[in-house]
């Protein structure tokens, strides 16, 4: 709304400052930063479980279809050339790995999962890709200056990386990009495909709001906007069916509730009365939406005008 101020009221969209303090409240603000309950450890081994199925679904003709948007726009961009090295965080099996691997030089895969990385070693080894060097690690535990990668790769990019969550992960980024940095995350309220359900959940069982993403892409941007980055910025708009029996949906709600308290009777029948009062012929039935925002910026040209 306007309020009267004029230009004086945006002044802090030039202060990098502003940007990174809104961003750490953010995330302290969050009640779901604030009841996660699970350390990293945890974490990782959850990933580890999930390996398989997360290579799986990444292999669907949508997301196929996601991947071959983005890497078009980043050749289109100059960001991926041949010779190139890439730095890939949080790269999960691989897909965007070997696709980089394809016409870069050098590919170097940082995931923390060590099942993930069996599985895009796996892959590596089936399509010839000997230009993979995965390092298993978590992005908060790596300084680019210890590992000589201090500005040095062409592209660093992060998609939809838990790894990049704060200022100081995206700061990591700038320092070991010589050229091109690219972002994604989400945008808005609702992230993930069961986005909607947990939002409406979460009220049922804490008694309060869930909140805004903490991490949403808008704080990125904001900062690297600020401190003269001037990223390129768009948007994915997707819509979600979600159909599928009671129980299943009962205990995939669980499972995320899980996350953030233990699920003892009470909680369980919240999930259950909000799953019943979706219910179509049997089946849990939801309309979901959420949006993907990906940035992509270079680091060389605010070098070469500082």
């Amino acid at each position: 709304m306007w309020d009267g101020r004029g230009m004086a009221g945006i002044r802090p969209v030039s202060d990098p400052e502003f940007w990174e303090r809104m961003w750490w409240e953010a995330k302290e603000r969050s009640p779901v930063n604030r009841r996660f309950r699970f350390t990293e450890n945890q974490r990782i081994r959850e990933w580890d479980e999930r390996a398989e199925s997360y290579a799986d679904h990444a292999e669907s003709d949508a997301s196929r279809a996601g991947r071959e948007r983005i890497l078009r726009r980043l050749i289109q961009e100059g960001a991926v050339e041949s010779g190139d090295s890439v730095l890939d965080i949080g790269s999960g099996p691989g897909h965007f790995a070997l696709d980089f691997a394809e016409r870069a030089a050098r590919v170097v895969a940082v995931e923390p999962s060590g099942g993930m990385l069996r599985l895009l070693e796996s892959r590596a080894r089936r399509t010839g890709r000997g230009n993979i060097e995965c390092v298993q690690s978590t992005w908060q535990a790596v300084e680019p200056e210890d590992l000589g990668w201090a500005g040095g790769f062409d592209l660093v990019f992060a998609s939809m990386s838990p790894g990049i969550s704060s200022p100081d992960e995206l700061e990591k980024m700038i320092r070991a990009s010589r050229r091109h940095c690219y972002l994604s995350g989400w945008s808005g309220r609702h992230w993930g495909y069961w986005g909607r359900a947990r939002d409406e959940l979460w009220p049922r069982i804490f008694g309060e709001e869930m909140g805004e993403f903490p991490s949403d892409i808008l704080y990125a941007f904001g900062f690297l906007y600020a401190a003269g980055l001037r990223p390129d910025l768009w948007f994915e708009r997707t819509s979600a069916s979600i159909d599928v029996p009671r129980e299943e949906a009962v205990e995939r709600l669980a499972s995320i509730i899980d996350s953030y308290t233990e699920v003892g009777p009470q909680e369980r029948a919240a999930v259950e009365a909000y799953v019943d009062d979706h219910l179509s012929g049997g089946r849990f039935v939801l309309e979901g939406a959420s949006i993907r925002a990906f940035m992509l910026w270079r680091v060389d040209l605010s070098r070469a005008s500082t």
